[in-house]
């Protein structure tokens, strides 16, 4: 498979990639960025995970201050390199949607296609404390009332949903667990473990990102619009247009949502970081 993925032409997909390319490029600019916020202690290192069609392995691409770190567990692997667009890229590449991402001899696509333990790559470099940001409303319901027959549509939408929000869900979970368990036991029974306990805070979104999304429909392509009618995504939950929609308006009302929900959990976020 390495062999092959490597002498063929570049996969297709049905969305192009070049303009998130662009803004990227412009937004991150020179890949000394990290290096330089590494150097002078601001950041103590960056993780960025993909999927590798090859090996069919979580890849997690790496910059970090601590010179030893590096880890190969089942079906995951770690990469120590210079993060730059070609690594984010291939992060956020949803697959049939964006094309996958060449990085040395291997393609790459979106890591959470392998990644069943996101939290592990920030658990790996040292991380504490971890910060999460959810991109679902966990209080609302997730899917239409009544006896409606879901297309296709509606289930590639579940699907994406899954892989963002059930396995983050289970990892967290999963972290609580482990934390209980450590605090039944005495130092010395919990450092034989090699494990520690890690605190954890989620920040989820006050509204469902699915009704921005449907206000926000039209500004796509017309083609994409053409597609979404012709797989029966279109005017009814609004899943699959809320991971297509990358219209600046759109974007600029999450970043708006996502501000102030930060701002809702400030005290807590304090005593979370004292």
């Amino acid at each position: 498979m390495r062999g092959f993925m490597a002498k063929t032409n570049k996969p297709h997909s049905f969305l192009n990639a070049a303009p998130l390319a662009k803004l990227l490029q412009r937004e991150l600019g020179d890949d000394q960025l990290v290096g330089t916020q590494l150097k002078n202690g601001h950041l103590k290192g960056l993780a960025v995970t993909a999927s590798n069609y090859s090996t069919g392995e979580a890849t997690t691409f790496f910059e970090s201050s601590i010179e030893s770190l590096y880890w190969h567990d089942h079906r995951r692997d770690s990469i120590r390199t210079r993060i730059g667009v070609p690594h984010l890229l291939a992060s956020a590449a949803l697959p049939l949607l964006f094309p996958p991402q060449r990085i040395g001899n291997e393609y790459f696509v979106d890591g959470s296609l392998r990644m069943s333990e996101p939290l592990r790559p920030v658990i790996k470099m040292g991380a504490d404390r971890i910060i999460v940001i959810g991109v679902r409303n966990e209080t609302l319901p997730l899917g239409d009332e009544g006896e409606y027959q879901p297309g296709v549509a509606e289930i590639a939408g579940f699907t994406l949903d899954s892989l963002f929000a059930e396995n983050l869900n289970a990892d967290i979970e999963r972290m609580k667990q482990i934390n209980r368990i450590l605090g039944h036991m005495n130092w010395w029974q919990s450092r034989k473990t090699g494990l520690r306990n890690i605190k954890v805070m989620v920040i989820r979104p006050s509204q469902d990102l699915r009704v921005i999304a449907a206000r926000f429909a039209v500004k796509l392509p017309r083609g994409i619009r053409l597609f979404l009618r012709t797989v029966g995504g279109w005017g009814h939950e609004w899943r699959l247009p809320s991971f297509l929609l990358f219209e600046g308006i759109f974007a600029r009302e999450l970043i708006n949502l996502g501000y102030y929900d930060g701002l809702k959990q400030r005290s807590k976020m304090n005593t979370f970081f004292s």
